[in-house]
């Protein structure tokens, strides 16, 4: 079994990971010149990403696209591949955009001086508490 490569240490890296495991896919690491992301098979979701630090200028921009794969494939049925251009251009898209906020919350956490498991709790825990859980009927009859 190969060992997770030294880019996998980045805070930024470390989120993307943890949005793949809570969307139910999996990482690997192989001797492999590629990222793949195994969007047809059902059973095992997994996303191979290479053991060489050198094959990729941005390895957590490559996780996020191959990311992005799994959460747009859900809504394109690509059986004769006339949109597999669209779909990795999407992919790209999304990809990136997940890179962003990726960055963002890393670099609110270390602004913040703050671990990034710790700020990442501490928001979800606000947000859970800001959000307003009374039923729509019983708000139209407090308003009233």
């Amino acid at each position: 079994m190969l060992h997770e490569p030294e880019y996998t240490k980045s805070q930024t890296y470390q989120l993307v990971k943890m949005l793949c495991a809570m969307s139910g896919v999996s990482l690997k690491y192989q001797d492999i010149r590629v990222a793949i992301a195994d969007v047809d098979s059902y059973d095992i979701r997994t996303i191979s990403m290479p053991i060489d630090e050198t094959v990729f200028l941005d390895q957590t921009r490559v996780l996020c696209h191959e990311l992005a794969h799994f959460l747009i494939e859900n809504f394109f049925n690509d059986e004769d591949g006339r949109s597999s251009h669209f779909i990795e251009h999407c992919s790209d898209q999304v990809g990136n955009s997940i890179l962003l906020l990726a960055e963002k919350i890393v670099e609110e956490a270390e602004g913040n001086g703050e671990e990034l498991s710790t700020y990442l709790m501490e928001k979800i825990n606000n947000s859970l508490l800001e959000t307003d859980t009374t039923p729509p009927q019983q708000q139209v009859l407090e308003d009233t």
